[in-house]
């Protein structure tokens, strides 16, 4: 597959070629050797990288190159590879084809970071860097329980970085298999709160464009489960919170600065919407297409556009209907499965118009008596009205008859 162009099925015009994924996770220790300089740190935690977990996820980056720390200033310790600016750099997390994520411990506020680092033959490209601060600085500004967290945007040795918080728990998509399908209630509550990350994002001109499981974090919430057990005693009831990850694809809408050839794909096959997959402009309703994705497996059990390979697809996102999700769930809420549907439409304009729309509609389907049970087929309801007017004429007659012979007997 590598080299191979795929190419619009609508058009035929080239789009991209697959990139090789990184194989870096999602979830991550901080390294034992800090000892006690912050003991109450967290000994689990998560970043988000770019392309983290296993998806096939196609990018017009450029090839991930051999690592070199040069650009970090010298360790003082040989448990570090190095320091930038006050940040003392004790493990590489992840990398991708713009930058590389490190652990880290930031020396001021004595607190673990998840540090990520433009590369310095990407920093070299100025519109490029400038694009990394921008986007970096509106991530800084969002408000927004369901986003993780940016501490700080600067410059350190020359390079671009962000700061970003450490997180306990696990991706959706690793939970998802140690899990299997959720209950209702999960997949509504899931919905509910990526809907409101993706409205703070969405209101601050910021369009993800990778919105998938392995980009969905399930924090373990203060005095939820230890982080270092995951016996089902634990996880299986632990509460959790969603933390969208990876806006490293993330654009701004009010930027049309072209730092990609025209026509390449930028997403992860199989959550694309298919205007992404055109290469044609997008908005937050892409977004929207890509959260229908997540609940229609969250929903079923299996990806919608599940396809051998990455060209195939993309080809289904652009010309398959996938299975209604009721026929693969016949217990789901008829009012969850049409809302799916509508995000996952081919056409934008057919899609909710907001991510906070999505969430009023699901906190509408998580009501008791619309979310309990699914709705019944048409030809299921009991026809009460027509019983009632038929009993009605049946003891008008009957009453009726009865008079007649009482009041003949009588004369």
């Amino acid at each position: 597959m590598r080299g191979e162009a795929i190419r619009c099925a609508r058009c035929g015009h080239p789009l991209a070629a697959k990139a090789e994924a990184d194989s870096a996770k999602t979830e991550i220790r901080p390294p034992p050797s800090l000892g006690s300089l912050d003991s109450d740190l967290s000994l689990q935690a998560a970043v988000p990288t770019s392309h983290a977990g296993n998806e096939e996820t196609l990018s017009p980056r450029p090839a991930v190159r051999p690592l070199s720390f040069a650009f970090l200033s010298p360790p003082r310790e040989p448990s570090e590879l190095g320091w930038l600016g006050h940040y003392r750099i004790m493990s590489m997390l992840g990398q991708g084809g713009m930058g590389i994520v490190f652990g880290a411990m930031d020396t001021n506020l004595r607190r673990w970071v998840a540090l990520k680092v433009m590369r310095p033959e990407s920093a070299q490209d100025e519109a490029a860097r400038q694009r990394f601060l921008r986007e970096a600085r509106a991530l800084a500004a969002l408000k927004s329980d369901h986003i993780v967290t940016v501490h700080q945007v600067g410059e350190a040795n020359q390079l671009p970085f962000l700061a970003m918080e450490f997180l306990q728990g696990e991706p959706l998509d690793d939970w998802l298999k140690r899990r299997g399908r959720p209950t209702l209630v999960e997949i509504v509550r899931l919905g509910i709160e990526i809907g409101h990350g993706l409205t703070a994002a969405h209101a601050c001109g910021l369009i993800h464009r990778d919105i998938k499981p392995a980009n969905i974090f399930l924090e373990v919430v203060s005095g939820g489960e230890d982080a270092n057990d995951h016996s089902p005693r634990t996880t299986h009831h632990a509460p959790r919170r969603v933390k969208i990850l990876d806006f490293g694809l993330a654009r701004l809408t009010q930027d049309h600065t072209n730092l990609t050839d025209p026509g390449r794909v930028i997403g992860t096959p199989g959550y694309m919407a298919p205007e992404q997959v055109e290469g044609k402009e997008i908005d937050a309703r892409s977004d929207l297409f890509s959260l229908g994705c997540i609940l229609y497996e969250l929903s079923t059990g299996v990806q919608p556009f599940a396809a051998a390979n990455s060209v195939a697809i993309l080809m289904a996102v652009l010309t398959r209907e996938p299975t209604p999700p009721r026929v693969l769930n016949p217990d789901l809420p008829v009012p969850l499965a049409a809302l799916i549907g509508r995000l996952m439409a081919k056409d934008p304009q057919r899609r909710p118009a907001s991510a906070r729309e999505v969430v009023a509609a699901l906190e509408a389907i998580a009501t008791p008596d619309s979310a309990s049970m699914p709705a019944p087929p048409e030809d299921a309801v009991p026809r009460r009205p027509h019983v009632l007017v038929l009993a009605i004429l049946t003891a008008a007659l009957v009453g009726g008859a009865a008079w007649l012979a009482w009041w003949q007997w009588w004369r």
